[in-house]
């Protein structure tokens, strides 16, 4: 089942793909999917979607030359600052920080 909503999310990245929605797309309750994403990966929808976002996030700002505002938009952030609060959140990091290391580490 986890498996099944990452890539359903994947595919939906740049729209916000709520609990709801996915339900639906796998034709079971709301509280159904809860429940067998805890029993099998020990955490939530929305920890395994910002695990995504994060995941996503981080490759792009260390592979693409993509604005910060296209990769927030990309990941389905309505706005550049909810991205940066989330990336913050993640990582400790603004992510113009991060890509600022990471391009360091690099050369």
């Amino acid at each position: 089942m986890a498996e099944r909503v990452r890539a359903i999310l994947r595919r939906n990245l740049k729209r916000s793909t709520s609990l709801e929605d996915v339900a639906d797309m796998l034709a079971v309750s709301q509280q159904t999917l809860r429940r067998r994403l805890i029993e099998e990966e020990n955490c939530g929808f929305q920890e395994i979607k910002d695990k995504l976002r994060h995941d996503v996030a981080t490759h792009l700002l260390a592979k693409s030359r993509l604005t910060l505002e296209e990769i927030a938009l990309s990941l389905g952030f309505s706005e550049l600052s909810t991205f940066h609060r989330a990336f913050r959140r993640w990582t400790g990091l603004s992510p113009g920080e991060f890509r600022d290391r990471h391009k360091t580490k690099a050369k």
